[in-house]
């Protein structure tokens, strides 16, 4: 007697690959959310380019510029999002996350990425969406 086990692979690749096109839209939505969200701490009071003057906390919506630009990428396995919105030095967006050095001082870095991602969990949308979603 014998027994023979297959595992079809592609179906299971596929699997996840849908997955993955299944959560981009919902974390995309979760990173404009959090972009939106006054939630992030500013050392003083700052009048906007859009003329509005805002303290502590505040959202990193100026002109909306930044959170329209939000592109989405998909590949295969991957949501690849960017937010290429171009500032005097380079990249508006990386200086947001990461902060930024002025003559007066360091400017603080406004992660809203973590947050989206704490909100929206890929391990658990997988999970969730594995045991329910048929292999085809």
């Amino acid at each position: 007697m014998s027994v023979s086990i297959t595992w079809n692979i592609d179906k299971v690749i596929g699997k996840a690959d849908r997955i993955v096109k299944a959560y981009a839209p919902i974390i995309g939505e979760q990173l404009k959310a959090e972009i939106n969200k006054a939630q992030f701490d500013w050392p003083n009071p700052t009048r906007r380019k859009n003329g509005r003057v805002v303290s502590s906390p505040r959202n990193i919506v100026d002109t909306g510029a930044f959170v329209n630009s939000q592109a989405l990428e998909l590949q295969p396995f991957t949501a690849k999002f960017s937010w290429p919105v171009q500032g005097k030095d380079g990249f508006y967006s990386q200086a947001l996350l990461t902060g930024w050095q002025t003559p007066s001082g360091r400017k603080p870095g406004r992660d809203w990425i973590t947050p989206a991602l704490t909100h929206y969990p890929f391990p658990v949308f997988f999970k969730g969406l594995w045991t329910s979603l048929p292999i085809r």
